[in-house]
């Protein structure tokens, strides 16, 4: 029986996409709990001033401040996610030029 949302060619991307964008307004918050895991995750990678990050699954841009704060003003993160749309243009207030997007199909 097949799962809703998949389809014997694969994922749905407008399924996908449909599933962001209802949820995108709360996620951030859904999430509070888990926000100590997720402290630890990006502390593991050892950023340093002037590394670029790829923030594969970039959603709502959740993780931008912490990610800024380990590469700082001459770094870059590279946002990829199936909408790079309005989370990438707003980049949770970060500065020109830090933050560039590449949306990927799913």
């Amino acid at each position: 029986m097949p799962r809703p949302g998949i389809s014997p060619r694969g994922p749905d991307r407008d399924a996908a996409l449909e599933q962001y964008r209802r949820r995108a307004g709360v996620y951030d918050r859904e999430l509070v709990l888990f926000e100590p895991i997720r402290r630890l995750a990006i502390s593991r990678l050892a950023l340093r001033p002037a590394d670029v990050v790829f923030d594969v699954g970039f959603g709502t841009g959740l993780s931008l401040s912490m990610l800024r704060q380990g590469i700082g003003p001459r770094g870059r993160i590279v946002g990829v996610g199936l909408e790079v749309g309005s989370a990438m243009a707003d980049a949770a207030g970060q500065p020109a030029g830090l933050v560039s997007g590449v949306c990927a199909p799913a």
